[in-house]
């Protein structure tokens, strides 16, 4: 210190250390830390992102950008999916055309949006992409099409008997026995004697008809 006892002034210039970590050095979202106010030290990368902290690089399946832009992209393990193509486009949300286009967007498999490729009908002027109905076993928009699940025993599609059982297997329905006192094969079953009670007017005759359920006509 140098003065004259009233006012002292400081010999050592001290030089203001700059704060290693302004501006941080580090990938954005890292944490910065100083080592000694000398050196700036970078934590971890973000979550399904590799590096050293300081240079980080997306390793997620999204992280090349795969969908079309605007369109979210969904990792799914080491694939993803593509979210829905903007309002007025059409495709696969990788890859989306305008849908008021003049190409033909059935010709292209990215924008074919039926399930179905066959299903696709251009429209004459725009050459919009229109689905037609799902094929048959299916059922949907023709965009989004299932499969439908038929009960071969179910409602009037069940072949047996009414007081026969019917089960389905593998999509086949397969008839029980018939009712007691009747005969038949499951599907057809008819009484053992039908006549044997002489259902007939007297004197006309009785003949088995095996066609029919009660089993006799005149």
């Amino acid at each position: 210190m140098t003065g004259d006892g009233i006012e002292c002034t400081d010999l050592t210039t001290v030089e203001e250390v700059a704060d290693p970590c302004n501006p941080s050095p580090c990938y954005p979202g890292v944490f910065c830390t100083t080592s000694g106010n000398v050196t700036a030290a970078c934590g971890p990368c973000p979550y399904r992102m590799t590096g050293d902290g300081r240079t980080c690089v997306d390793h997620s399946p999204c992280g090349s950008s795969p969908c079309f832009e605007g369109v979210a992209c969904f990792p799914l393990g080491e694939e993803f999916v593509c979210g829905h193509c903007p309002p007025g486009m059409t495709g696969n949300g990788t890859h989306c055309a305008d849908l008021f286009s003049s190409n033909n967007l059935c010709a292209h498999e990215e924008t074919n949006p039926c399930f179905d490729r066959s299903l696709c009908v251009p429209e004459k002027h725009s050459g919009a992409a229109l689905c037609t109905s799902c094929p048959p076993g299916y059922k949907g928009d023709g965009i989004f099409c299932e499969e439908v699940v038929v009960d071969p025993c179910g409602g009037d599609d069940n072949p047996c008997h009414p007081e026969s059982s019917c089960n389905a297997v593998n999509g086949i329905a397969t008839c029980g026995p018939c009712p007691e006192n009747m005969t038949g094969n499951g599907k057809v079953c008819h009484k053992k004697d039908p006549c044997a009670d002489l259902p007939c007017y007297e004197g006309v005759g009785c003949e088995v008809d095996y066609s029919e359920v009660d089993g006799f006509r005149l």
